[in-house]
């Protein structure tokens, strides 16, 4: 658990990924706990209680008729006091949007990450969530032009310019999962560990493999990874016997289930590919989970 709160703002158009960002940035950090605030969730709060239907234009109004009764950065106010009153060690503003929002966040020493995308991409993304009311029947036309609206326009420039980090997110969840990563590592100065399957050696000569192994673990860490290697717990004395078939099978498949949540599969190939390693490598490809083939003593 963090010593002290860690507060994010994330500034973004509609469809850029900012919801996606705060999700995988919950998974990558299991250590701490993580709320999402949103500007829009706090103003819609008060379009349904008007018995208003929940549209991105009735959003849009409500924000310029708050600002006009009572003055400019009257949302950035309340979604300030709902940060300092949550409890969760990584507190996410989900829309910067006004330099009211940056000045705010300044003040509570924060992070602003930037989020952006191509207009196709985030008009799709829109269309297939259907978030807001309409968003899943809105033409492209009418898309790009709810980005005209008042508390859309300085999103853009509040990103290029006030920004600690950046990220183009047009492409795979991997990818995103890859720069939230490089966010945590490089901003926020925590380690956020790979989770990875370890595949080496075992058979023939143990001992020299069993030093390899270790030796391939630790290359793992240093690299900022958490190695799984089932083939170093399941063999120890006393527990599976790797000299049995059914054994060695059992442990294998027992393996196997930790496999899911791993971020890739890593084979390090010095004294070549075992079988075992084979199998490992194979349900890696099924599964569509990333292979990455290393040496530690050898370059090929």
């Amino acid at each position: 658990m963090a010593n002290k709160k860690i507060v994010i703002g994330l500034a973004g158009q509609k469809g850029a990924g900012k919801g996606a960002f705060t999700k995988i940035l919950d998974e990558l950090l299991p250590r701490y706990s993580v709320e999402r605030i949103s500007s829009g969730a706090l103003l819609g709060e008060i379009v349904n209680l008007a018995g208003k239907p929940l549209t991105r234009d009735n959003l849009q109004k409500l924000t310029v008729a708050l600002e006009n009764a009572f003055g400019k950065g009257i949302v950035s106010g309340m979604v300030r006091r709902e940060i300092l009153k949550s409890n969760s060690d990584i507190v996410v503003f989900d829309g910067v949007r006004w330099p009211s929002d940056v000045q705010m966040l300044r003040k509570l020493n924060a992070s602003t990450v930037y989020i952006t995308a191509s207009p196709e991409v985030r008009y799709e993304r829109t269309k297939t969530r259907g978030e807001k009311t309409g968003e899943n029947t809105a033409s492209f036309n009418e898309f790009l032009a709810q980005e005209s609206a008042p508390t859309e326009t300085a999103i853009s420039s509040i990103g290029e310019r006030d920004s600690d980090f950046r990220t183009q997110n047009d492409g795979t969840v991997d990818e995103l999962r890859e720069q939230v990563r490089t966010f945590v590592n490089e901003v926020l100065g925590i380690v956020a560990f790979r989770r990875v399957i370890l595949e080496t050696p075992f058979a023939g000569d143990i001992e020299r493999n069993l030093r390899y192994a270790r030796a391939c673990m630790r290359d793992c860490l240093l690299r900022g990874e958490a190695p799984y290697a089932s083939h170093l717990l399941y063999t120890q004395e006393g527990v599976l016997d790797d000299n049995s078939r059914e054994e060695r099978k059992l442990g294998i498949e027992a393996g196997f289930l930790w496999r899911e949540p791993a971020d890739a599969t890593v084979v390090y190939r010095d004294w070549g590919i075992s079988g075992g390693m084979q199998l490992g490598i194979e349900d890696a490809e099924q599964k569509g989970r990333p292979v990455e083939y290393r040496n530690l003593y050898t370059t090929e």
